[in-house]
């Protein structure tokens, strides 16, 4: 993409911010150190030793930091029981091939369950609660079977996601979060790259049509 962009082209998402929101422990860093409210985070190599003491008390979940449609995550019923698996893993000479690092995650509000907002350029195209069909799924991708509700606009997610993103650098891009009965609203995670067919299916917003019109008014408001 920065190549393309050495020769004129326009490039909607600067190669830097996506990038920054694939990793989900390097956005939780970037989010944490405006005040962005989101989920304790702590990155490891799993070949590694990890002290998932840090993390508060309770089940948690393990995912890969760059992983995508809920791919590689595990949910356990404690944060003791996610470090004894992790350990217990024969590694072998993977460190020697794989720079991939982990995250582990505190479980807040309810197992398969989340809200999924888009936001375009500044704001918030579409906001749904995502909700998993099937009781033994924990996870809440509609890749997966989850179902979307539509959320109203003036819905709280709604301007948090739209900070998140600001604070990211990303001109569109969707954002996940929990919400917890005592500490509210806390971003999971960006995706620069996230799809969005399930919520324009769900809401009826023409996301693509937003992203488009974005695109145009950049390139016309350029000197490309």
């Amino acid at each position: 993409m920065r190549l393309w962009e050495r020769k004129g082209a326009k490039i909607v998402n600067d190669p830097s911010a996506a990038v920054l929101a694939r990793d989900k422990f390097a956005t939780a860093l970037k989010l944490g150190e405006v005040g962005i409210p989101v989920v304790p985070s702590l990155a490891f190599f799993p070949w590694e030793g990890c002290e998932f003491n840090r993390l508060p008390a309770g089940a948690a979940v393990v995912k890969p930091a760059h992983g995508l449609q809920g791919r590689g995550v595990s949910f356990f019923r404690t944060r003791d029981e996610a470090e004894a698996v992790v350990r217990g893993i024969q590694w072998g000479d993977t460190r020697e091939i794989l720079a991939e690092h982990s995250v582990a995650q505190p479980v807040i509000g309810s197992i398969g369950q989340d809200i999924r907002a888009y936001v375009v350029n500044g704001i918030c195209a579409a906001l749904v609660r995502r909700t998993a069909s099937d009781p033994e799924e924990p996870r809440a991708n509609l890749t997966l079977g989850a179902v979307a509700t539509p959320l109203p606009p003036e819905h709280p997610a709604a301007s948090l996601a739209v900070a998140a993103t600001r604070a990211i650098g990303l001109d569109y891009g969707g954002v996940d979060m929990v919400e917890d009965a005592n500490d509210g609203l806390q971003v999971l995670e960006i995706d620069a790259w996230a799809g969005f067919a399930g919520l324009e299916h769900a809401t009826g917003a023409d996301i693509s049509g937003q992203i488009l019109d974005m695109a145009i008014g950049q390139l016309r408001n350029s000197d490309t």
